[in-house]
């Protein structure tokens, strides 16, 4: 049968579409925290239909929306909690398969059927989130309309300023000896609230940076020459020979009385420190298929994608210590970022500032999108859904 949905510009409904959460202590229960209403409508309405083409079929003659999908369910919110339960019958897996949830806000009078007076085109709901690994990404928000309180205003701008320090700090140039060398001539008696003082301060943090990068990238380059030729004495002898400082001499000789174990068994001993019970939560986590996540694990594989690296660090929450020695595990490295051209070291840094502040997943893959960069994982589906894309 068909049904119809008149549209009128006087009734707006402002939600992010992804920003759909899972009450997890109830995972019927749908909440949308975001949820803002023009407040011209009487109400909130829940659609669920089994098709997601709904406003496909917006009429241009007279603005409304004939449709003859098949409707699932339709039933109020209360927008006082903005949270709605799930109808019996229907499961959370379907969700974007099998069924797809629509919000608008609508004038209603109580007309039969499925008949509306008057509302808002209706927004497809994304996948939802667990509750529990989820912070407001207000970065996320649109404020154009002047909706959003100062205080969240000023956290997206502090954020923002945050992570382009961090970048800023922790990126540097092939030249950056040259670089601060000129600058410790020229400004290094400048005041020091002046630009120039600050300039010269963050040449110098990025020279540490750089340093340090260097000494560890070079100690997994001979470590990781020690896993083809373990145990060989001229190896050994060799590798002795080429360590520059004692931090590595000392790193070096720990690893040859310790190896660092597989990324299976190191996996799982961080799985086991989070607790995470099992690969399926993980890979639900780290918006990996189930497949990519148990070829990872095995010790066939050799070559294994950085950024499905990264995912499963970031779902781990483990610090950027451990998350070194996974990718060590992995026989890789963050340590050699400053190899990579153009914005790949940019990306780089962003992803260690989103591991560092606890980002989920989720929220490291919305701001990457946000900063037009690639996001990380690989469950095309899963991120589609979340933003909004088709890949």
């Amino acid at each position: 049968h068909f049904w119809r949905l008149v549209l009128s510009d006087d009734i707006n409904l402002s939600i992010i579409p992804n920003d759909v959460l899972v009450d997890k202590n109830d995972n019927h229960k749908i909440m949308l925290p975001n949820l803002l209403c023009s407040g011209n409508g009487n109400r909130i309405s829940i659609l669920i239909t089994d098709n997601e083409g709904l406003n496909d079929h917006v009429r241009n003659c007279d603005n409304d929306i004939l449709n003859d999908t098949k409707i699932i369910s339709y039933f109020e919110m209360d927008p006082s909690n903005k949270s709605f339960v799930l109808p019996e019958g229907l499961n959370l897996s379907d969700w974007g398969k099998k069924f797809f949830v629509y919000v608008f806000e609508e004038s209603k009078h109580g007309l039969n059927g499925y008949a509306s007076d008057f509302a808002c085109t209706p927004v497809l709901l994304g996948l939802p989130m667990d509750s529990e690994d989820y912070h407001i990404k207000t970065s996320s928000i649109d404020n154009t309309a002047g909706n959003q309180p100062r205080n969240v205003i000023n956290d997206v701008v502090s954020r923002n300023e945050e992570l382009d320090r961090y970048i800023e700090e922790n990126c540097y140039s092939d030249n950056i000896y040259e670089e601060l060398t000129e600058a410790e001539k020229v400004w290094a008696n400048y005041p020091i609230e002046s630009e120039e003082y600050k300039q010269l301060e963050k040449l110098r943090k990025q020279l540490k940076r750089k340093i340090d990068d260097d000494e560890k990238y070079e100690l997994f380059l001979l470590s990781d020459r020690m896993r083809d030729a373990e145990n060989e004495t001229n190896i050994v002898s060799e590798t002795m020979l080429c360590l520059k400082t004692a931090e590595q001499e000392r790193a070096f000789k720990t690893y040859i009385n310790k190896p660092y174990p597989s990324f299976s068994g190191l996996l799982d001993i961080y799985m086991k420190e989070k607790g995470i019970e099992n690969y399926a939560e993980l890979s639900y986590k780290a918006y990996l298929t189930q497949t990519t996540l148990s070829r990872m694990r095995s010790e066939r594989n050799k070559t294994m994608n950085p950024d499905c690296v990264w995912a499963v660090a970031i779902a781990l929450g483990i610090d950027l210590n451990q998350t070194e020695k996974l990718f060590n595990s992995a026989r890789l490295s963050i340590n050699g970022a400053y190899h990579l051209f153009n914005g790949g070291q940019k990306r780089q840094r962003a992803l260690e500032y989103y591991l560092i502040n606890h980002y989920t997943v989720s929220e490291t893959n919305i701001e990457l999108h946000n900063d037009k960069m690639k996001w990380i994982g690989d469950d095309k589906e899963r991120i589609e859904n979340l933003l909004g894309i088709f890949i």
